[in-house]
């Protein structure tokens, strides 16, 4: 390759590096909060003091933004202020929003760089992690599914099931009150088809 060929191909992958990075350097500054739709779906977008109401027209995973789709901004007047085609995953509308980890995927609240606040954690063994987190482990409200099947909904201390809760096993329903991941108090079985 001669040196102005060189000089060129150089040029290039520096003008893409540049390019791509652009939109991370449009995040600087910005603070994202988890935002309800006109239409009851979430998504993981920054906060804008000109926006007053946002809709998703598309794919949706339990009432999050989660595939093709339309995400529109309006104002107050609801005039269109901004409206694109996306392909969300998991709440988050573009891939920068999603955080790698080892294991899985993150969409949510970042603090000191853990997973701390609402999130979505979507593990590589097909795990997903809906509600709240406190140094990156489940702590508070969170739904667990595995195989996109709830498994559990309610309280979690420490990565464990501990409070009131509702586990989904073979067709059966346990609704009642958890110790260290296990059942203290039943208030409730009941044969369902909803879990896993």
């Amino acid at each position: 390759m001669n040196i102005k060929k060189r000089i060129y191909f150089c040029f290039g992958i520096v003008l893409i590096l540049f390019i791509s990075s652009c939109s991370y350097i449009s995040d600087i500054g910005k603070e994202y909060n988890w935002v309800e739709t006109s239409n009851g779906i979430k998504f993981w977008y920054f906060s804008d003091e000109v926006a007053s109401s946002y809709h998703w027209s598309g794919s949706t995973w339990n009432n999050f933004a989660h595939g093709n789709g339309v995400f529109t901004v309006y104002d107050e007047d609801k005039n269109v202020i901004t409206q694109e085609n996306v392909t969300a995953y998991y709440g988050a509308l573009y891939e920068r929003h999603i955080k790698n980890l080892s294991d899985g995927k993150y969409v949510g609240e970042i603090f000191e760089d853990e997973m701390y606040g609402f999130g979505v954690l979507i593990k590589n063994n097909n795990e997903i992690f809906v509600g709240q987190f406190e140094n990156s482990i489940p702590n508070g409200f969170l739904d667990w599914y595995v195989n996109n099947k709830l498994n559990y909904s309610g309280y979690w201390v420490n990565g464990l099931f501990d409070g009131e809760g509702v586990f989904y096993k073979d067709g059966t329903e346990t609704a009642g009150i958890w110790k260290g991941g296990k059942i203290h108090e039943k208030m409730i079985e009941l044969e369902d088809s909803l879990g896993y």
